[in-house]
């Protein structure tokens, strides 16, 4: 299964932590740039994470999940991101939806969003 989030402007520390709570094992194999690549495992089952920060130039970091992993949709995913790590989090949302809308997750709920709609 893939997943992937948007986390808007996170803490570094605070987001591995996060990571580090969900999978064991957490190397960095590779770093260009702006991106970084990890391996790591959840259940003994094999995943790699590609960390890409401020992707096109925004306030938004990328996360993309390869693997096994403890979320069966993008928006489980946000929704664990986003109590954990306390920031403004955008996934694909569960339900049927518009193909320009958001699932946009934050302390303050959950809301369908366009994605250059102001938070």
């Amino acid at each position: 299964m893939n997943a992937e989030i948007y986390l808007r402007l996170p803490d570094d520390v605070e987001l591995l932590k996060w990571v580090d709570t969900r999978f064991d094992h957490r190397v960095l194999v590779k770093e260009m740039e702006d991106i970084c690549i990890y391996h790591a495992s959840f259940r003994g089952a094999h995943v790699a994470l590609t960390i890409t920060p401020r992707i096109e130039g925004g306030e938004f970091t990328s996360l993309f999940f390869a693997g096994s992993l403890p979320w069966t949709t993008d928006a489980e995913c946000a929704r664990d991101a986003a109590a954990n790590v306390r920031v403004l989090v955008r996934s694909v949302p569960d339900c049927l939806h518009r193909e320009d809308e958001w699932l946009e997750v934050s302390a303050n709920g959950e809301d369908l969003v366009r994605w250059d709609a102001p938070s």
